[in-house]
């Protein structure tokens, strides 16, 4: 993995190219332009995808929105959860679980990238499924806000 330069990219936009590689219902919703790298598209595909694959979700609903100094992308699936015992190794370099586990890499990968100029941790959807938070600091500052999102 290399370190890319960020870029100012309006989020709704790469969300929208994102879904368009999957053959289930995306539902894209709000706007928010955020400083990032083209790494981006790859956490976003790697969600949608393993809510498929892990998870046999057939819909996914995305809500991007504008807060107090960033911006925070929500992708909510239907699918069957993550269960409770391993939400807190998801993250983990090498960790995979159950029948359907491959590398164990994807999203410890997308955790790397998205730590560059944001956060990003997991949620129980009800009344199934798994959201995913992706928090990015606004598109003007990355480095000091990334701080104070984190302990918010």
């Amino acid at each position: 993995m290399y370190v890319r330069e960020l870029k100012i990219i309006d989020l709704h936009q790469l969300v929208l190219e994102v879904s368009q590689e999957f053959p289930i219902t995306v539902n894209v919703n709000g706007n928010c332009s955020i400083k990032a790298d083209s790494g981006l598209h790859s956490v976003i595909g790697n969600i949608v995808q393993n809510a498929i694959v892990h998870g046999k979700a057939d819909a996914v609903d995305i809500f991007m929105e504008e807060k107090k100094g960033f911006c925070e992308l929500r992708i909510a699936d239907n699918g069957i959860g993550i269960p409770e015992i391993i939400k807190g190794r998801v993250f983990d370099e090498g960790f995979k679980y159950g029948e359907s586990g491959h590398t164990g890499i994807g999203l410890y990968i997308a955790k790397r990238i998205v730590e560059r100029y944001g956060d990003i941790s997991l949620e129980d959807n009800f009344p199934s499924g798994t959201i995913f938070i992706l928090r990015f600091c606004s598109n003007d500052i990355v480095d000091e806000n990334k701080e104070e999102m984190t302990n918010v």
